[in-house]
């Protein structure tokens, strides 16, 4: 897409960037709210990792679009929920709960989180961070 795009130059700029901004906010208008990453971190902490498949429509579409277009949001946190919420799916179709669903949640946001970067070393420190962050708060919450 960007080949695409490649000529667009100078002032032809701002009206395609906007364009692409409108086209992504009603796409998260009609589609749903596709949620922030602080949503999703908090999810894994007090949900027990349920992530809602429902929103990967809106997020795959207008993240795509953004970043198609040259937008500043970047591929991460779409690629993380995205593969979060398809971990949780997995886990309902094989009837996994508690500890287990949530353990297969974020090795899926891990996984994409190495896969994008090329760093399994950074994927893993992702997951431990936020299982540090989720105990941390269970054990200083009152």
């Amino acid at each position: 897409m960007l080949h695409f795009l490649a000529p667009i130059q100078g002032l032809f700029v701002i009206p395609l960037m906007a364009g692409a901004g409108l086209l992504a906010g009603l796409i998260i208008h009609y589609l749903g709210d596709p949620g922030e990453m602080d949503l999703i971190v908090n999810n894994i902490r007090f949900k027990g990792g349920h992530l809602e498949p429902k929103n990967n429509p809106s997020m795959i579409l207008s993240s795509w679009l953004c970043i198609a277009s040259g937008g500043s949001a970047g591929p991460e946190a779409p690629l993380v929920q995205v593969v979060g919420s398809t971990g949780t799916w997995i886990a309902k179709q094989l009837k996994i709960r508690g500890e287990d669903l949530r353990s297969l949640t974020i090795a899926g946001m891990a996984s994409a989180f190495t896969a994008l970067f090329g760093a399994p070393l950074g994927g893993t420190l992702f997951a431990l961070e936020i299982l540090h962050i989720s105990m941390w708060w269970s054990t200083t919450r009152p």
